[in-house]
């Protein structure tokens, strides 16, 4: 992987992005938001990427997707 890439993928997020949420058995989970991710993605690859979802559950409180 091109170093310029490897650095814009690994460069931590603004802690101002990063949001909580009460998680199973009262863990409190981090993360940020999707759209994030994706000019994450066009900043690293241009338009030279995709994502397709292999699975998803529709649980009570959430959607849990596994993607590649």
């Amino acid at each position: 992987m091109d170093q310029k890439v490897q650095d814009v993928l690994e460069r931590p997020f603004p802690a101002e992005l990063v949001r909580t949420r009460k998680g199973s058995f009262g863990k409190e989970l981090s993360y940020v938001e999707v759209a994030h991710y994706i000019r994450r993605l066009i900043e690293a690859f241009g338009g030279d990427w995709s994502f397709v979802v292999l699975e998803h559950q529709v649980l009570d409180t959430e959607v849990v997707v596994l993607g590649r």
